[in-house]
């Protein structure tokens, strides 16, 4: 685990990451740096903050429109489930 000072340098060191990133241990301490920062922040989080940003996204569920091909994608996953359950033996 970094330390804060190591945390610290590689965020001011503003290094720049290759698209090719599988290379680079850079780009995975700093996905580390992404990772830690964010489970600090959920866990300073209250649990009354937490419900109420539950409850904000589950109330704006009216605010996007029916989409007519869910069913359709919906009907794809079940058929796919299906074959692999009676290849499988089920």
């Amino acid at each position: 685990m970094m330390s804060m000072v190591d945390v610290a340098q590689l965020v001011e060191s503003r290094i720049v990451i290759p698209a090719v990133a599988g290379s680079n241990p850079v780009y995975f301490q700093r996905w580390e740096l992404v990772k830690q920062i964010e489970l600090s922040e959920l866990r300073r989080t209250s649990m009354d903050t937490k419900l109420q940003q539950l409850a904000a996204l589950m109330s704006s569920r009216g605010l996007f429109g029916i989409d007519p091909e869910r069913e359709t994608g919906m009907q794809l996953v079940r058929d796919r489930w299906a074959r692999l359950w009676q290849a499988l033996g089920g």
